[in-house]
């Protein structure tokens, strides 16, 4: 938002709960530090119409940041906004990620994985995943959780090999950093950075819906 769409002012919206109260805090927190005007709105976590809350944003605002878990609720906001003539763009978080449910053009979306039928090397993976699931999108949240469990099965076989055959909990945690996967599912290697508990080079990826509702990787 700030580096690359150089807003000016951006509205936060949050549900009433922990997901996007947090997301709406920490968002609005690197914002204002950056001189970026921002407002707040909130709304109970079981509304379905908008339109109330579209009234509020401000005529000249830049985006609303909407982290929402309900993707039909952004495609809902971000209708609205259109027929109230804002021209404030809705950009999602994660929760917000599904190409089926929220498709109006212009709109961004964050999330802390890539469209994974982008990369070369899990074509295989994918013709056999979608040979079993006929008819299914491969989203954004199973690969990092493919991911998740291959590394814990590496520390676990890690810990069972020094244990002789056996491992403890402990000793499997013990192991979890010194997995590094050659071929990663998000494309690349995996290591962990040694200087958090993240993986190395770890980012978010920021798409925006085109005009036929494909998510264009921008950022």
């Amino acid at each position: 938002m700030i580096k690359t769409l150089k807003v000016k002012k951006v509205v936060l919206l949050d549900f009433q709960e922990p997901y996007s109260t947090g997301l709406s805090d920490a968002a609005e927190t690197v914002l204002k530090k950056a001189g970026v005007s921002t407002s707040r709105l909130s709304a109970p976590n079981t509304t379905t119409d908008y339109s109330a809350y579209v009234t509020k944003v401000p005529n000249d605002a830049d985006i609303v940041f909407f982290p929402t878990q309900k993707p039909g609720d952004a495609q809902t906001f971000a209708q609205q906004l259109i027929e109230q003539g804002k021209k404030a763009k809705v950009f999602g978080g994660d929760g917000s990620n599904d190409s089926s449910a929220f498709k109006v053009p212009g709109s961004y979306v964050s999330n802390f994985a890539p469209d994974i039928t982008g990369i070369k090397a899990d074509a295989g993976l994918i013709a056999g995943w979608k040979k079993d699931n006929p008819g299914k999108a491969v989203g954004s949240f199973g690969p990092p959780s493919y991911g998740a469990a291959q590394v814990a099965l590496q520390a676990i076989k890690r810990a069972c090999v020094a244990g002789h055959g056996t491992a403890t909990r402990q000793a499997v945690f013990q192991n979890i950093k010194k997995v590094t996967i050659p071929n990663w599912i998000l494309g690349g290697a995996f290591k962990w950075s040694t200087k958090s508990n993240d993986p190395l080079n770890a980012k978010f990826y920021i798409f925006q819906i085109q005009s036929n509702g494909s998510y264009k990787l921008v950022g």
